[in-house]
């Protein structure tokens, strides 16, 4: 069970720091949140997945896109 510490501990395990966010056994962390030592640390709610927009197709060429020109025309003659 995760659990912030609120107070120092020190033992032969080791220190924990207060602020110190720890994951320790479910009866160990119990007795520190019960004494007011520490307090349990919320799980992470899952964030929800987002679906992709489907892309979009345009019909419409750019802009800048050459026009083909039409056949059977030369260039400049009427």
């Amino acid at each position: 069970m995760k659990v912030r510490m609120l107070t120092l501990m020190a033992g032969p395990d080791g220190i924990l720091r207060p602020d110190q966010v720890v994951d320790l056994p479910k009866k160990k962390a119990q007795a520190l949140i019960d004494g007011g030592f520490a307090v349990k640390v919320a799980a992470p709610k899952p964030k929800p997945k987002k679906q992709a927009a489907p892309e979009k197709a345009t019909a419409e060429p750019p802009e800048n896109a050459a026009q083909p020109e039409a056949e059977g025309k030369e260039a400049g003659a009427e």
